[in-house]
């Protein structure tokens, strides 16, 4: 599967830095992830849900 390396450009090394980039975003704020997928990067721009 898909491999979460940055949000909104700060490195995401582990479960508490994922929560951590997106506590205080809101419902509804787009953000721009940084993955790696079948070995090649890649950026995505996605919108937060709720829940």
């Amino acid at each position: 599967g898909d491999v979460i390396q940055t949000i909104d450009g700060e490195p995401v090394r582990s479960n508490a830095d994922l929560f951590l980039a997106l506590e205080e975003k809101q419902p509804g704020q787009r953000v721009r992830v940084g993955l790696l997928r079948d070995g090649r990067r890649r950026e995505a721009e996605v919108v937060l849900s709720g829940g």
